[in-house]
């Protein structure tokens, strides 16, 4: 077992992330009955999701855990936040502590799952040995290399139909290329390379609120902190 808690607002329900070899899977079900709520389990493959565990002096502990959705073929971020204990000089696991499941489109609509208190448990050990095995620091990133150019970046309004339209790991998508995400109709977004029919974007999702780029960050492959993919122009 990685993490667990009971979910907001009756307790009646508990999130469990259990690792089995190089993948880890959650799943969300019933306390009394054991019965899940989501068929398959989310799953995180080392390959293409991740990790980040992030510790503040002075704050507190941030996770964020990348999963795939397998019903819905898309992205989930489960993010968990515990705060500070200034006697103990570290982190607070008997104080308050929170935890919310988010999908990529969470600015359309954020349905949030909180944990109960005193109802967390977390194995740091496998936690940590989770961060070996999987994939990048960051959130979703394009298989391809986004090389940020000042003729090529921009910001850029979408024109969408009502369903949206996705943003694909690879700016030469088949029909098995995953979808980190969708953008929908009037949203602004960083637009920040382009190859062929195909724009990268930059997306600011998980605990990443800004996705400005620095003169540094130019001609060089980018490597997040926001999230990446390609969308048709």
């Amino acid at each position: 077992m990685v993490f667990q808690c009971a979910v907001a607002p009756d307790g009646g329900d508990q999130i469990t992330v259990c690792r089995d070899g190089d993948m880890a899977f959650l799943s969300r079900h019933t306390r009394d009955t054991g019965a899940m709520f989501y068929d398959p389990p989310l799953t995180m493959d080392p390959t293409r999701d991740y990790y980040v565990e992030e510790v503040t002096e002075g704050t507190g502990l941030s996770i964020a855990m990348g999963f795939w959705d397998p019903n819905r073929d898309t992205a989930a971020i489960l993010q968990f936040r515990a705060g500070w204990d200034d006697e103990a000089d570290d982190v607070d696991i008997n104080g308050p502590m929170e935890m919310w499941l988010q999908s990529p489109d969470w600015q359309q609509q954020v349905d949030q799952v909180l944990c109960r208190p005193n109802t967390v448990q977390y194995d740091a050990d496998v936690m940590f040995d989770l961060t070996l095995d999987c994939g990048p620091m960051g959130q979703f990133y394009s298989t391809e290399n986004i090389l940020p150019e000042p003729s090529l970046v921009g910001r850029a309004r979408v024109s969408a139909p009502d369903d949206g339209i996705p943003v694909y790991a690879s700016s030469q998508p088949n029909a098995s290329t995953p979808r980190w995400a969708r953008l929908y109709d009037w949203w602004d977004v960083d637009v920040i390379d382009r190859m062929g029919d195909f724009s990268a974007v930059a997306l600011p999702q998980g605990f990443v609120s800004d996705c400005v780029l620095r003169p540094d960050d130019l001609f060089q492959p980018y490597i997040g902190p926001c999230s990446t993919g390609w969308v048709e122009t």
